[in-house]
């Protein structure tokens, strides 16, 4: 199953903003090196806007933010809780799950649907526990 992540608006003002900079260095500067830097800066920030995602497989909870991906396998995953932890994650939004692992190993995750992003890990791996707080 697959599961879109939720997204902030300031997130989304900080990507377009930086974006638009960008394309505007590249108007006021148009040399060699940003004009190759620009549209790929661009090109990055989209990709993660867009491609950041979540899938439960049979095996695995794999989670996508444009090029990086991080998997874990749900044997692995003990117990799942809300936060609102800062730290860098393939989340777009601070309403995040903390998805632990064990041995201190963990993902943040912000599911737009948590409801059926919760209920569906729990069906594929019955032994997580849910966490309030």
């Amino acid at each position: 199953m697959r599961y879109d992540s939720q997204k902030d608006p300031w997130i989304g003002w900080v990507f377009g903003i930086s974006s638009l900079i960008m394309v505007g260095a590249a108007v006021m500067d148009p040399s060699p090196a940003i004009s190759i830097i620009a549209p790929v800066f661009v090109g990055f920030m989209a990709w993660i806007w867009f491609g950041t995602y979540y899938l439960i497989t049979d095996t695995h909870l794999v989670a996508r933010c444009g090029p990086f991906r991080q998997a874990r396998r749900l044997e692995d995953i003990r117990w799942v809780r809300d936060t609102k932890s800062p730290i860098s994650s393939p989340a777009l939004s601070m309403t995040r799950l903390e998805v632990n692992c064990g041995n201190g190993g963990f993902l943040l995750v912000s599911p737009a649907d948590r409801a059926a992003f919760l209920r569906d890990l729990k069906e594929a791996a019955p032994d997580v526990s849910i966490r309030s707080g």
